[in-house]
């Protein structure tokens, strides 16, 4: 008893003494006297514990005492405790490894000051030239808009992922760089962890500032955190660019599907993209557009100021367009808006293709959490009905029902976060697995299956709804008053009417809850044997891809160009490999490029002009096994400078030249005349996904893909590809050893081996 209970103790005797000494001086008997004063006074107990509770928090008390009857409980039924937590820990472990994703994918913004300010840029509707992206400007749209958003933007940037080569202290990465506009940093607010951010007066002259800044990852994982890395220079694609800061930590760049390494000026494309350009090419789009709102102001009010600006621009846009368009397509065309959109969270091309499939997903495991709360439930009015004598007693003796109540709702709340707890570990290897499958960007996958504090805090409120959800029901039915309980075996007997009552909802939903999880995973099981049933139109079985950069080894030029059919030779010569050959767009990882065209003798008609384009080698269709329909295949004679052609797949074919598509010509709308000639026609196939329709295809020769700068400059040679090989049926071990020994020495560069989820990017580049 502590001195303020003593304390109270001897004030309320030293009360009643004044009582009796009060009703003796009245005449009552001494022994008559103290009865009378303490019934006058009421239960001295009851008393004490009101001041108790007025004097301090007992809830806190009381809570502490619940938590140990509840544990005390718990041991003594470790049969319950066990199935009620493995089942609460399977349910919030399914909710917490999807709301990782959701929360990494959908939910989470960029980590920039007030990151709800930033804005994207979207103009649907036709176009002509080279798209390489969703959502993309040419840079000539870019400036034009750049310089009249001021009044509602406080700043513009553009950006365009890419991948280059990066060289230093002898070692060679192939990592992910972003090329950005000069206001880039400025605008999401973003600083440096060390040296200096990139700024408007690094990107003013093509090819004048060689620069970059390293992300904070980057930083850490490829220098060791080196703080002198700071004006060392480093080979960026064979370009000599020098490091002029690390990025705050934390930030990856726009794209939170894909992560950068690297951050270099936009006016520094010949380094970053050596086999072509867009700067000044209102022909090519390829630049994702941002802008910060000024105080404010609405992205309505952007999109209604940059309106008329948008227009006159498409009207220079349409004067080099080099197809014929018809009157309704030049209206079409002249009247694209220009859409302002949320850019708080960033641009993600993960998010475009799982969010829909997340949000499907996160609706199952709640109905999967909901039936594991249905399960628990059920199990606490089992446990309940046989202590249904010793809740009789407690409320016959006077407890409160509130009391019991809250007791078992603590109960309840151990079982959750029990449960909980033992969730997020297998939280943490569901998510592990689920992001194993998803595909991985150059630089590896962007999402983390570490349980962040989001994460963690999404558990803890999930283990209270979830407590009060399957808890409430059975300890309210638990402490209803039963004065029939009282009787010997009545604990052990279920009631009827409004005993039962409970029980029997309980029951309905479990079996709607389960019917409908049934339900789902047989439509998505469906779905899947939809999928399984699309032909690629290529033989899948036996099909390996291989990504090399040819400049990790300092390779360029001819010799980078030679490299290909080198390497198809010497995979031909291993043991067990039927078939090889190589291309630049890998086949099902979602990358596409389009190009519009021109073709001889067929008048344009905007819209239908662009089809999907890919440079491949020699043997690359019989390696994947797509039936060449007519004509040739590529011959290693196919070679730059010499009369251009190109295969054409039969949707092309039979939009373009249905009587016959062999020594037809046709041109890309930046030529003059019709310079390619169709050799051959393939089968139709999805390259890109299974979802997607076929659409027009044509393919040119590998030897033949080098771009040309519209200066008339010379083109440079592409040297990042894909080699496609088709093992044949397994041979000896020692053909298997051989054939390792022989893999290892074929590649000349870096052989990435990747399937159909390595690599995958939206900022695909296609040679155009």
């Amino acid at each position: 008893m502590t001195r303020n209970d003593e304390d109270f103790a001897r004030e309320i005797e030293a009360h009643l003494a004044l009582e009796v000494d009060r009703l003796i001086a009245e005449g009552v008997a001494p022994d008559a006297a103290r009865t009378l004063a303490r019934k006058r006074f009421g239960n001295v107990a009851s008393a004490q514990e009101r001041y108790h509770e007025s004097r301090r928090a007992m809830w806190l008390e009381d809570f502490r005492q619940d938590v140990i009857l509840a544990l005390r409980g718990l041991r003594r039924n470790p049969g319950f405790a066990a199935t009620a937590i493995l089942t609460l820990a399977l349910g919030i472990s399914a909710n917490a490894a999807i709301f990782s994703l959701t929360d990494q994918m959908l939910l989470r913004p960029l980590p920039v000051p007030r990151p709800h300010e930033l804005v994207m840029f979207d103009s649907p509707g036709p176009y002509q030239g080279a798209t390489l992206g969703r959502q993309v400007f040419s840079e000539p749209l870019f400036r034009g808009l750049y310089a009249a958003a001021a009044p509602v933007l406080s700043g513009m940037f553009a950006r365009c992922g890419t991948v280059a080569a990066v060289s230093t202290d002898g070692e060679s990465d192939r990592v992910p760089v972003e090329m950005v506009s000069g206001d880039y940093f400025p605008t999401l607010g973003v600083g440096a962890a060390l040296g200096r951010v990139l700024g408007p007066n690094d990107d003013l002259i093509p090819d004048g500032h060689p620069v970059v800044v390293l992300s904070h990852a980057y930083w850490q994982r490829r220098f060791g955190a080196d703080p002198a890395v700071v004006g060392r220079v480093v080979r960026v694609n064979g370009q000599p660019m020098t490091i002029v800061g690390v990025a705050a930590a934390g930030f990856g760049g726009f794209n939170l599907g894909a992560p950068s390494d690297l951050f270099a000026p936009l006016m520094m494309d010949a380094a970053l993209t050596p086999t072509w350009t867009g700067l000044g090419d209102w022909r090519t789009r390829y630049l994702h557009l941002s802008g910060r709102l000024r105080p404010g102001v609405t992205p309505e009010r952007v999109a209604a100021v940059l309106a008329v600006t948008y227009r006159a621009l498409l009207e220079e846009d349409f004067k080099t367009v080099r197809v014929k368009f018809s009157p309704e397509g030049r209206g079409r065309f002249l009247a694209k808006p220009l859409n302002v959109l949320p850019g708080g969270k960033g641009r993600s091309q993960l998010r475009a293709d799982f969010s829909t499939a997340l949000i499907a997903l996160m609706a199952m495991v709640a109905v999967v959490l909901l039936i594991a709360c249905v399960n628990v439930a059920n199990l606490l009015m089992a446990r309940a009905s046989r202590q249904q004598q010793e809740v009789a007693v407690r409320l016959a003796l006077g407890a409160g029902r509130f009391r019991l109540v809250r007791q078992r709702l603590t109960e309840s709340l151990v079982l959750a976060n029990v449960g909980a707890f033992a969730g997020l570990l297998v939280a943490r290897v569901a998510a592990r697995i689920l992001i194993d499958m998803l595909p991985d960007g150059p630089g590896g996958s962007p999402l983390s299956a570490a349980l962040d504090v989001r994460v963690v805090a999404f558990a803890i409120v999930l283990a209270v709804v979830t407590a009060i959800g399957f808890g409430l029901g059975p300890a309210l039915r638990a402490t209803g008053p039963r004065a029939a309980a009282l009787r010997p075996g009545i604990g052990r007997v279920l009631g009827s009417g409004r005993q039962t009552r409970l029980l029997r909802v309980v029951v309905v939903a479990q079996v709607a809850l389960s019917l409908l999880l049934v339900t789902g995973a047989g439509l998505f099981a469906r779905s899947l044997h939809n999928l399984r049933a699309i032909s690629p139109g290529f033989v899948t079985d036996q099909l390996l891809q291989l990504r090399i950069d040819a400049a990790l080894n300092s390779y360029a030029g001819p010799r980078a160009l030679d490299l290909a059919g080198r390497l198809r030779r010497e995979l031909m010569v291993i043991p067990g490999v039927t078939a090889a050959s190589a291309a630049t767009v890998p086949a099902m990882f979602n990358a596409i490029g389009r190009q519009t065209v021109r073709v001889e003798g067929y008048e344009s008609v905007v819209g239908q002009m662009t089809p999907s384009i890919n440079s491949v080698g020699p043997g690359y269709f019989a390696t994947l096994g797509v039936p060449l329909v007519r004509g040739r295949d590529f011959a290693d004679t196919d070679i730059d400078g010499r009369q251009r052609v190109a295969i054409v797949n039969e949707a092309m074919a039979n939009r373009f030249w249905p009587e016959g598509a062999i020594g037809r010509r046709f041109g890309r709308q930046s030529e003059t005349g019709f310079p390619i000639e169709v050799v051959g026609v393939v089968r139709d196939s999805r390259f890109a996904n299974l979802r997607d329709d076929v659409t027009m295809s044509y393919y040119i020769p590998i030897t033949q893909s080098c771009g040309a700068r519209p200066s008339g400059g010379a083109g440079r040679w592409p040297t990042d590809r894909v080699v496609v090989v088709r093992p044949g049926p397994p041979g000896s071990s020692d053909d298997r050893r051989r054939g390792h020994r022989t893999g290892r020495r074929c590649g000349a560069g870096r052989l990435h081996t990747s399937d159909a989820r390595d690599a995958r990017r939206s900022d695909h580049r296609a040679t155009g």
